[in-house]
């Protein structure tokens, strides 16, 4: 009897583990997979790093992880990699999209915006070794298998079979010269970042994230420090800052 209870709790924390780990190898195959489709661009065009670590501008954490900057005679693409299955649906000025599943909805944070913070911090770096005014392109990418109901203007969000023919589709004019864009390269190979790296970045994101539902749960907007107020939209109910519109902060209800 007391070999089945081991048995039972040993099963209960596999599967707690799995739960865990999950998400983060399904994340790490889609970058991969990405990865490997970068890797088909021109090389004396185009240079992939992957994994950047870099000084968060703004925002809620110290650090800013991306997953993916090529660096092109053309300026520099960072690229957001997603392995969301299922209908997805946002905008550009949502703070969150839903991954419609099997009639099962989760939302997630903004890709778009997650990837400007990318662009910001890239900015800073490339201005701090004095690449001035060198184009950041924003490139979001979901799998083939992805349904993407995503309201856009100018943002680029694509499919991963799509991704290599984007960034073509952005290099239109050459702003830097072959020995700049190597420079630019090393410079971002010492940011690459590592196991460690990954784990503070991860529980920085968990911290800010819990500081978020709290404000929300105060009735607090997270971004600017308005009051939340219930709204009703065109698919229902949602939480919206009292600041609108300089504010466009929401929040599902639960």
């Amino acid at each position: 009897m007391e070999k089945i209870y081991i048995w039972i709790i040993a099963l209960m924390v596999l599967s707690a583990l799995v739960t865990i780990i999950k998400p983060r190898i399904k994340g790490k195959m889609g970058e991969a997979t990405v990865s490997m489709l970068l890797k088909k661009l021109d090389k004396n065009k185009y240079q992939v790093v992957n994994d950047v670590l870099l000084s968060a501008e703004g925002g809620n954490t110290r650090t800013t992880q991306i997953d993916h900057v090529v660096v092109s005679i053309y300026g520099i693409f960072s690229i957001e990699t997603k392995n969301y299955k299922g209908q997805i649906y946002g905008s550009e000025s949502s703070a969150k999209w839903t991954q419609n599943i099997y009639g099962h909805k989760y939302s997630f944070m903004n890709p778009i915006y997650q990837n400007y913070a990318h662009v910001k911090a890239l900015n800073a770096l490339l201005q701090s070794h004095g690449y001035e005014n060198i184009p950041v392109f924003s490139i979001v990418t979901f799998p083939g298998d992805a349904v993407l109901k995503i309201k856009t203007t100018k943002s680029q969000v694509v499919k991963w079979g799509a991704v290599t023919k984007t960034v073509k589709k952005l290099s239109v004019q050459s702003v830097l010269l072959r020995e700049d864009m190597d420079k630019i390269l090393a410079i971002l190979t010492n940011y690459m970042s590592t196991r460690t790296d990954t784990c503070k970045h991860v529980n920085e994101i968990k911290a800010a994230k819990y500081v978020k539902k709290q404000k929300e749960k105060s009735g607090m907007c997270p971004k600017c420090g308005g009051a939340l107020v219930l709204r009703k939209g065109k698919y229902g109910k949602f939480y919206g800052c009292s600041n609108y519109p300089k504010c466009r902060y929401t929040a599902p209800v639960k």
